[in-house]
């Protein structure tokens, strides 16, 4: 959550579908690689 809220700051809080798509692909990709490592 923490992750999500700080790349939509970045992001200039922007509702841009594909910015909203990419900040989706990074969690995702976070999600993946701290249930890889486990």
């Amino acid at each position: 959550d923490t992750v999500a809220i700080t790349g939509i700051v970045l992001l200039g809080e922007s509702a841009n579908p594909m910015r909203l798509a990419s900040l989706a692909l990074i969690v995702l990709g976070i999600i993946g690689l701290k249930l890889s490592t486990h």
